[in-house]
C-alpha cells in the first residue's frame, strides 16, 4: 500500500512539474489601439415604408455613413442576405431576399464600421397568391 502511494505521488509531483514548466507562446495582439473606425450607419427611412413584396423587389434605404462602393454595403432582412445593387454615402438600393414575415429587423453593415445600423418592424409580403377552385 506504501509503494502505491508513493508511485502516485511521485506522477502527480511529475504532471505538476511538466505543466508548470510550459512555456506560453501567444501570438501579438490584434488588437490595434490606433484604429479609427469608419462610423455606424444610420438608417432613417425606407421606401417603400411600410412594405415590399418578397424576392422581387427593391428597397430604397435612406440615412448615413454607408459606403459608395457597393460591395462594402451588406444588408441583412432578419439574418437573410439582401443584395446591394447601388449605392452612396447616404441610400443604398437593395433587392429583398425571399423571405415573408411582418415584423423584420434590418440591419446594415459598412465594411470598416464596428456596429450595425437597424430597422424595424418591416415587412415583406409574399408576392404570389394561390387561388383554387
Amino acid at each position: 500500500m506504501k509503494k502505491g502511494f508513493i508511485l502516485t505521488l511521485l506522477a502527480s509531483i511529475i504532471s505538476l512539474l511538466l505543466i508548470a514548466g510550459c512555456e506560453n507562446n501567444y501570438p501579438d495582439s490584434l488588437w490595434d489601439a490606433n484604429y479609427n473606425s469608419k462610423p455606424t450607419p444610420v438608417i432613417s427611412s425606407i421606401e417603400p415604408a411600410d412594405f415590399t413584396f418578397s424576392g422581387i423587389s427593391t428597397i430604397t434605404i435612406n440615412g448615413q455613413n454607408f459606403s459608395s462602393v457597393a460591395a462594402e454595403n451588406q444588408v441583412f432582412f432578419d439574418g437573410k442576405a439582401g443584395t446591394v445593387i447601388s449605392s452612396s454615402a447616404t441610400q443604398l438600393e437593395v433587392k429583398v431576399p425571399v423571405l415573408v414575415a411582418d415584423s423584420i429587423n434590418i440591419a446594415v453593415r459598412v465594411d470598416g464600421a464596428f456596429l450595425y445600423g437597424y430597422f424595424s418592424p418591416y415587412a415583406l409580403k409574399d408576392a404570389a397568391v394561390t387561388y383554387s377552385k
